[in-house]
């Protein structure tokens, strides 16, 4: 399996596409745990099950990072 890029920053992201959490979850500083804890709770993007890989599609990404702040205080309640 060919090394997948890891996007450190909002600028970084594509515009479009399919992500793999472990590509964009630098970009959050947060665990995987406490973005799957976001995900269940409605707070983040669900993934879309693509066999047994858990894609996100950049677009819904780049608007988490986008609005991170409000969504960051949503996480911590």
């Amino acid at each position: 399996m060919p090394t997948q890029k890891v996007f450190r920053s909002l600028d970084e992201l594509p515009s479009f596409g399919y992500l793999r959490l472990k590509q964009f979850i630098p970009a959050f500083g947060f665990s995987k745990a406490t973005f799957y804890r976001g995900v269940a709770r409605g707070i983040l993007p669900a993934p879309i099950k693509w066999g047994r890989a858990s894609l996100w599609r950049a677009e819904d990404i780049r608007n988490v990072l986008e609005h991170f702040e409000e969504i960051a205080a949503q996480l911590t309640k």
